[in-house]
């Protein structure tokens, strides 16, 4: 497959930021983004080239990323435009689900992240939309990362068989609070 054209050639700065964004959404690089594609080709029952699944694979990743709030009708939709209508509403559904990581649950459950033993569980299953979630939920309680508090750390553990994310949060006012995530479902995937 041939390597994505550069955004904006005069201005290498966002070209640079465009391939940070790549890096993150697709694990395994240009590699994972071609696995990707040829999963959606099957789901499609093929109806869709492996150029055409890759193009909606990138799309659809970047939506979910600039709006991890969108609601999934709204991404279904961008779904179906992409494909010209010619998936059904279930290949569409299939599609969603494996691009986003949705796990047909709701995203948080758990305890409020206090502690390893009340982390917050993230449900979903792809490691982006993970991360997504988990970015999602610390803007969601505490308000504007680098203006209200800063992420110094983030560690994986091990514990009980869960895999862990902890993230250390220094607030502007001197405190500092210890967030924990249940990352199981969705690390490494």
């Amino acid at each position: 497959m041939n390597n994505p054209q550069p955004i904006n050639p005069e201005k290498p700065e966002l070209e640079a930021n465009v391939q940070k964004l790549r890096e993150s959404a697709f694990q395994n690089g240009e590699k994972g983004c071609q696995e990707d594609a040829s999963i959606i080709r099957k789901i499609s029952h093929e109806k869709l080239s492996l150029m055409e699944s890759e193009r909606l694979n990138r799309a659809i990743m970047f939506l979910y990323m600039a709006s991890p709030e969108a609601p999934p009708t709204r991404i279904k939709t961008s779904i179906m435009v992409r494909t010209q209508g010619r998936l059904t509403a279930a290949e569409v559904d299939e599609i969603y689900q494996f691009i986003t990581g949705d796990m047909g649950v709701p995203l948080y459950s758990g305890g409020d992240g206090s502690s390893e033993d009340n982390a917050v569980i993230i449900n979903c299953s792809r490691t982006f939309a993970g991360v997504q979630a988990e970015h999602l939920f610390l803007r969601k309680q505490y308000d504007r990362r680098n203006i209200d508090w800063k992420n110094v750390a983030v560690i994986l553990k091990d514990h009980r068989e869960r895999m862990l994310v902890w993230f250390i949060l220094p607030f502007t006012d001197g405190t500092k609070r210890d967030i924990y995530f249940d990352a199981t479902a969705y690390f490494g995937r």
